[in-house]
């Protein structure tokens, strides 16, 4: 009867640092170098994947059940014991997978060691630095486009805030003055000179917008923009 177990080895791991995609801004000054950890990060895993698939308890169990299966079959039949075929498939295939996955970590490894050796390289510094400066000079070229836009939505909010604001309140009016009273009473009903309930307040009352100047001025010196 089979009863070897074959214990579960780990899947090779790799660095966290080495295992995550290397940032877009790297691509201009890393070229082909950035394309291969990519490639091969991907190869890792895949590899990390099928390993997974194989290396677990429950397709060693499996394995197992069908090897003792196949030696009471055997004996049924007045054959000898097949031996343990399933498990050495098993293993076999184990093994194979997790030389994949170790190759492929190896390779990463050394991989990110090239990336991050590269960086010591002033011109490729130089290049990083640059597309840098580019990036942070769009973005603040966004930033105030959007600030010069700002206003105009917090105060189409603001105007939307009083439109419900009135519509609430004539609502109101018009169920509690008009229609539940006498219909020859309306002509002598007027608009009350205050009325309970909530009034949205805006950021912008009367042409003043203090309160939106604070918000523009504070994103305007969002990471030191002035």
């Amino acid at each position: 009867m089979t009863t070897v177990k074959a214990p579960i080895p780990a899947t090779p791991a790799v660095d966290l640092s080495a295992g995550q995609p290397l940032p877009e801004w790297f691509g201009a000054a890393f070229g082909t170098l950035a394309a291969e950890h990519d490639r091969v990060r991907r190869v890792y895993a895949d590899a990390a994947a099928a390993h997974r698939a194989i290396a677990n308890d429950r397709a060693r169990q499996a394995a197992i059940q069908a090897d003792r299966d196949a030696h009471a079959d055997a004996i049924r039949a007045g054959k000898p014991d097949p031996g343990p075929v399933a498990l050495g498939k098993w293993q076999a295939d184990e093994e194979t997978a997790r030389r994949a996955a170790q190759g492929a970590a190896d390779a990463l490894r050394a991989v990110w060691t090239d990336v991050v050796t590269r960086t010591a390289d002033n011109a490729v510094m130089g290049e990083l630095a640059a597309a840098l400066d580019a990036d942070e000079t769009a973005a603040r070229a966004r930033l105030a486009e959007l600030l010069e836009e700002l206003p105009r939505v917090l105060a189409a909010l603001d105007t939307t805030a009083h439109r419900q604001a009135w519509l609430s309140q004539a609502r109101r009016f018009a169920r509690d003055r008009v229609i539940e009273r006498e219909p020859g009473l309306t002509v002598a009903l007027r608009w009350p000179s205050s009325m309970t309930g909530s009034t949205a307040m805006p950021l912008a009352i009367l042409g003043g917008s203090a309160p939106v100047d604070h918000v523009v001025h504070a994103l305007a010196h969002y990471r030191g923009e002035g």
